[in-house]
């Protein structure tokens, strides 16, 4: 039970959206705590609708790269439905809420532009070196964070906290994406996605990552104090052990040990400054 359980989390990569909504909490809570927390959890569902497309769409990938993860047809159309009804919910929480839904909206079509195949276009977004990278870093994670601080307040957005959340995000899921990129490495070569680690090899891959790390941490000197000395050191604690051929749970433990810190940094000291949830 325990087994399909994780399988099944893995597979939807509830995981991952549940460390952005981790994060939206321990950024956005306090000014929830105020106005309501409708914004927090309709953006958590316009990421999860986003990651569970793209499973469905990367179905062929992941049955090369690993079995366990992939979808079969009854998944892919559960799938499906899913990702419509949580783009659903995240706008029923607007409306409900009476926040601007104009942020929301404007933010759907990105949501199946990241795995989709367009008609005419031969490569997916997610199928150019760095470009899907790029995207994911941005638009999965960076723009949805923008949308949360505008749908609560525009002028809340050049707030130094939002601003150095940002570039946090930005260095930290830089990593996790081009250690995913090691993860898939063989499927990808295999399928023809054009990866970092598929083109200039694993090691060049695990250098980006050390090197992200240092850039982020002189940004963080010299401009904006965003800097997280226990992230960074998951991440280099997990690179000797992400590798062509290794279990994917090794990645996925990184996942689920950043949530746990996330979660742990905001029960201690985060939850007691708020009162309750509220839409």
């Amino acid at each position: 039970m325990a087994w399909q359980l994780f399988r099944l989390c893995v597979m939807y990569r509830f995981h991952v959206s549940f460390l952005f909504f981790a994060m939206l909490l321990v950024q956005f809570s306090l000014l929830a705590d105020e106005t309501g927390y409708a914004p927090i959890f309709a953006f958590s569902c316009w990421h999860l609708a986003l990651y569970v497309f793209n499973r469905y769409t990367d179905r062929l990938e992941d049955s090369r790269n690993f079995p366990q993860e992939a979808m079969n047809a009854y998944h892919g159309r559960l799938a499906l439905w899913l990702s419509v009804i949580l783009l659903l919910i995240g706008m029923v929480l607007l409306i409900v809420a009476g926040d601007p839904l104009v942020y929301y909206l404007i933010s759907l079509p990105l949501v199946f532009l990241y795995g989709l195949r367009l008609p005419g276009v031969s490569r997916r977004i997610k199928d150019v070196v760095v470009v899907k990278n790029a995207y994911a870093v941005l638009v999965c994670w960076c723009l949805p964070v923008v949308l949360v601080a505008m749908t609560y307040a525009d002028g809340w957005l050049g707030d130094e906290n939002v601003v150095g959340f940002l570039f946090l995000l930005a260095f930290y899921i830089t990593c996790y994406e081009v250690l995913a990129d090691i993860k898939d490495v063989g499927g990808d070569r295999e399928s023809g996605v054009d990866t970092i680690a598929v083109r200039y090899g694993v090691s060049s891959a695990k250098l980006i990552v050390f090197l992200s790390i240092v850039v982020a941490w002189l940004v963080s000197w010299l401009y904006i104090d965003f800097f997280s000395y226990p992230f960074a050191g998951l991440i280099l604690l997990s690179v000797p052990f992400i590798r062509e051929g290794a279990p994917a749970l090794y990645f996925h433990g990184l996942i689920f040990a950043t949530l746990a810190a996330v979660m742990l940094y905001y029960f201690i000291f985060v939850f007691p400054l708020v009162s309750a949830f509220s839409l």
